[in-house]
């Protein structure tokens, strides 16, 4: 059996963003951080403790 000891990141398409943004920040109470300024818009998330910020 693999062990693993966390996850990096993720990455999810979305259609509307501001509903995943909803749901993500809102009802799942996910900390939103910021992102690099990317030619196209989204969102990032930190869930738990994180060593990569």
């Amino acid at each position: 059996m693999i062990k693993s000891e966390g996850i990096h990141h993720v990455s999810l398409s979305v259609i509307d963003l501001n509903k995943a943004k909803h749901f993500y920040g809102t009802v799942l109470g996910f900390k939103e951080i910021e992102r690099p300024k990317f030619d196209f818009p989204g969102a990032w998330y930190q869930i738990g403790l994180s060593n990569y910020i």
